[in-house]
């Protein structure tokens, strides 16, 4: 899997809301991904819609990302990443903020050799998302009630989360080393 279609499978959430803004329309229409052969990867749309709505559904506004985090392993292990690939550092015992975990890491090593790329998004919500329940309006996905959706930054981490079982999947397409990290 090239570099076009690991930013293809990325750019894959955004085609969730239809229609695309003009940011959006931009960077999927560029010459780089309409001449691409990534044009043709199989893009389990279904499956990431059904993984951002279960990340949405979880509680993790900023300090408490800990739920999340084991959520995101949990996915990351049944879409059969590797457990020891996946870890936790220590870097919440490093900051003045109080904080339930440090960050997820998912080292990916490739089926080439090359440079390893990284993709990185957080796990928290703002305290307006606490309690969300998302529910699906035909294209669009909502909030039920009163709250905020958390999409900031729900969609970032099932991307990465849609990014590894991909690869994972794909394993034997060429690619190069991923590190994938969801920042507490």
């Amino acid at each position: 899997m090239g570099g076009d279609s690991i930013l293809k499978a990325c750019l894959g959430l955004c085609k969730l809301r239809e229609p695309l803004d003009d940011y959006q329309e931009k960077v999927m229409t560029t010459s780089l991904l309409r001449n691409s052969p990534a044009n043709n990867l199989d893009f389990r749309r279904e499956e990431a819609i059904a993984r951002l709505m279960r990340f949405l559904a979880v509680p993790g506004v900023t300090g408490h990302e800990k739920a999340i985090g084991q959520d995101v392993v949990d996915t990351l292990i049944e879409a059969k990443v590797p457990r020891q690939a996946i870890v936790f550092d220590d870097a919440n015992k490093e900051i003045p903020l109080p904080t339930e975990t440090g960050n997820l890491i998912v080292n990916l090593p490739g089926t080439r050799s090359g440079a390893r790329r990284m993709f990185m998004t957080h796990l928290d919500t703002v305290p307006l998302c606490a309690g969300a329940e998302p529910i699906r309006k035909g294209n669009r996905i909502v909030a039920a009630g009163p709250t905020a959706l958390g999409g900031d930054n729900r969609t970032g981490v099932a991307c990465l989360v849609n990014l590894a079982a991909t690869l994972i999947e794909r394993r034997s397409e060429p690619s190069a080393p991923i590190v994938g990290k969801w920042k507490s």
